[in-house]
């Protein structure tokens, strides 16, 4: 809590009342209540919450110019909020901190003026830097006059203005900000902060104010034919209403603006209003008297826009369906608790009943029944809209009727009718016998009598041969029906399947088992009509039919064909290859895209043709590859810059190489590298030095596999020349 010294300097009682009081508090806070910081330009993001000093400064260090700016905040929570500030002033006093450079006020470039300026957004005393510092509002700054002296305290400040706009802005204003009225150097004003430690240094407010003042209440709003009784208080000398009245009480029954000015013994003269509004009158209509027919209901609306609804029945919505003999009232509340209340009266006529016989009733299919109302009433309605008193009833379905006597009541009656049908297929699909075997027909169950085309009376029929036999049904009300069945002898099925079937490469083999069996069986598992056959192989499928399971099987080979382009082989310089698969083809794509029926090859590759034999489409290829001949440089330049580096063999067929060995050695005989392999190179070094420039000489060695086949003995010699 904030150090605050209270004196009190006067208060008045009258009548146990407070009519008003004069106060003067007195702020001091040290350093642990204390809120007041630095923000310094030449530490832009660094808080400086515990300086000794509260400081307004423009000036050069270590010749680079800096200002700084001061943040003070009391507390003034202790003041109460209607109060009016009749005197504040502020006292700052000089440090007496003795430090080298001591900081003291000076105005060596010119004035050391500086503002107090209203603080006017939140800050914090150890977070708030330069580039954070808050916002301030000019109004009403304080200008504090330039030093007379380098030690000079400044004591009583007005800042009574400063202060009052706290009060009426408490929600905008933070405390004081001090800054130089001209922020150029060399101009200086320093005094202690709460952080001094010497409290007879702390920063001190001083604060008079009153709090003479009344209050009616907030505006508000009565319900209809209510008043609305004002008191500002008792104890005060004198009342004076907006209509001249001088009472103590005020009793407010029309809508209108009502104000009091009091004033008592003190010298308080205090003045407030009060906006009363009267709300118009709540209008609610349920609407006349009614009458129901036993059984209805009416729905009752009390209005929209209520907050409250409260009817007899305990129910509180807006609306409330009702159907019982009586009266039926409803009261409505508005926002601000206002009633009103209205009411009907319902009266209910007696009920009574009509019948057009059974629930349920029955007739075969093609027959029709005739359905009677009863007399004596206003009007009739069917289901199908008709308005006859009989309506002619011949489809299965839901009848009902409604008639309406002379006071607009009606009573309905409804039966459910019932058509009694024959289905046509009593016995089931045709169907076959199995040799040697009998079947047994099974009838639909649920008819009272079977009568079958030999006189026999079960519900099924048990043969051993092939015939067309036919049933005649009856049920319990008389309805007829007939039906008949074809039996035939059955047929062992031939699944139309080759003992062997051929297949081209990339093909594929639809195998058909034929429709109509109960179920299917491959050999790869799957259980479907067909199988697609991509592989050579052996197939089988079983079947499954009402008399048993039978099987086939086929066998499917893949066609080859004998197109042939002969052996892999070699050509060597100068020598062609014509490639020709022979008669009998067609449809000739080679690899090099030529439709032809021949290719003349110069090149090494892989040459392949695709081309149908008049059964299927066949290929083959043939890989030719260059002779095992060796070519040897006579430059190299291995200068390191990335270009024929190294000295080597070249040869375009190195898997025709079948012993290799190059000896290189200079003018003298001596050998500087070897190769052993034909993918060996030397570098230009000898033992990891450099070589010199110029000429070196070699011999090579090798075995090559010619065209034939043959390995070859050879040996060459000759010169490179080595320049860098």
């Amino acid at each position: 809590m904030k150090q605050i010294i209270w004196i009190i300097l006067f208060a008045s009682i009258i009548h146990g009342s407070t009519a008003g009081a004069q106060t003067t508090i007195i702020l001091q806070p040290g350093p642990e209540e204390g809120k007041d910081a630095c923000v310094f330009t030449l530490l832009p993001d660094s808080a400086l919450g515990n300086i000794t000093y509260y400081i307004a400064t423009d000036w050069t260090f270590f010749g680079t110019p800096g200002t700084y700016r001061s943040l003070i905040d009391f507390d003034l929570s202790e003041i109460p909020e209607n109060a009016t500030i009749l005197d504040a002033r502020l006292s700052l006093y000089y440090h007496h901190r003795y430090v080298n450079p001591e900081q003291t006020h000076w105005s060596l470039s010119g004035s050391n003026k500086s503002y107090l300026q209203r603080i006017v957004t939140p800050w914090e005393e150890h977070k708030v830097t330069w580039n954070t510092q808050p916002l301030v509002d000019t109004t009403h700054q304080v200008e504090m006059p330039q030093s007379i002296s380098s030690r000079q305290d400044y004591l009583d400040i007005d800042v009574t203005q400063l202060v009052q706009d706290m009060m009426d802005n408490p929600g905008t204003s933070f405390g004081f900000r001090f800054i130089l009225q001209t922020e150029e150097y060399y101009r200086r004003m320093c005094f202690a902060s709460s952080d001094r430690g010497v409290d007879s240094l702390n920063p001190m407010l001083e604060i008079t104010f009153n709090t003479c003042g009344i209050d009616l209440g907030n505006d508000t709003t009565l319900c209809n034919s209510e008043a609305l009784q004002l008191s500002p208080g008792s104890g005060y000398s004198n009342y004076f209403w907006q209509d001249g009245s001088t009472d103590s009480l005020y009793f407010a029954n029309s809508t209108g603006l009502y104000w009091v000015e009091i004033s008592d013994s003190m010298g308080c003269v205090a003045r407030d209003s009060i906006l009363v509004t009267i709300s118009n009158p709540i209008e609610i209509q349920l609407g006349n008297d009614t009458s129901l027919c036993f059984g209805q209901s009416y729905l009752l609306d009390a209005g929209e826009g209520f907050s409250a609804y409260l009817w007899n029945d305990g129910s509180q919505t807006r609306f409330n369906e009702i159907s019982s003999h009586g009266f039926h009232w409803v009261q409505v509340s508005d926002s601000l608790g206002c009633t009103a209340v209205d009411s009907v009266f319902v009266d209910v006529y007696n009920s009574f009943e009509i019948s057009l016989g059974n629930d349920t009733t029955h007739i075969c299919e093609g027959e029709y029944i005739f359905l009677n109302g009863p007399d004596g009433f206003e009007s009739y309605l069917w289901q199908d809209g008709s308005d006859y008193p009989s309506i002619l009833a011949d489809t299965a379905g839901t009848y009902w009727l409604e008639v309406t006597d002379e006071n607009g009541c009606a009573a309905r009656d409804s039966l459910e009718l019932i058509v009694n049908f024959i289905p046509e297929n009593l016995l089931g699909n045709d169907t076959v016998i199995c040799p040697g075997g009998e079947i047994t027909v099974q009838a639909t169950p649920g008819y009272s009598s079977y009568v079958w085309h030999d006189g026999s009376q079960n519900q099924s029929f048990t043969t051993n041969h092939e015939g067309i036999f036919w049933l005649t049904v009856q049920d319990d009300i008389g309805c007829a029906g007939t039906d008949t069945i074809k039996i035939t002898d059955f047929e062992i099925p031939g699944l139309g399947m080759a003992e062997q079937e051929w297949i081209c490469p990339e093909d594929t083999l639809l195998l058909d088992a034929g429709e109509g069996y109960l179920s299917y069986l491959w050999s790869d598992g799957s259980q479907n009509q067909t199988l697609q056959v991509f592989n050579a192989g052996n197939y089988a499928v079983e079947v499954e039919t009402v008399c048993g399971l039978f099987s086939d099987a086929v066998e499917i080979k893949l066609y080859r064909g004998n197109l042939d382009l002969g052996n892999d082989t070699i050509l060597c310089d100068g020598e062609v290859l014509y490639l020709n698969p022979g008669n009998n083809y067609s449809n000739f794509h080679w690899s090099n895209g030529s439709s032809e029926s021949t290719l003349l090859v110069k090149n090494r590759g892989t040459y392949w043709l695709k081309a149908f034999d008049g059964f299927c489409n066949v290929s083959d290829s043939i890989t030719i590859d260059a002779c095992a001949e060796i070519w040897i440089p006579n430059v190299f330049t291995p200068n390191s810059d990335g270009h024929n580096e190294t000295f080597y063999a070249v040869t375009e067929n190195e898997a025709g190489i079948v012993n290799f060995k190059m000896v290189i050695f200079n003018r003298w005989g001596r050998i500087v590298h070897t190769l052993e392999n034909i993918n060996d190179a030397w570098d230009g070094k000898i033992n990891g030095s450099t070589a010199a420039d110029g000429v070196y000489f070699w011999e090579c060695d090798y075995s090559a596999r010619d065209k034939t086949g043959k390995i070859n003995f050879h040996s060459k010699q000759g010169s490179v020349t080595l320049i860098r």
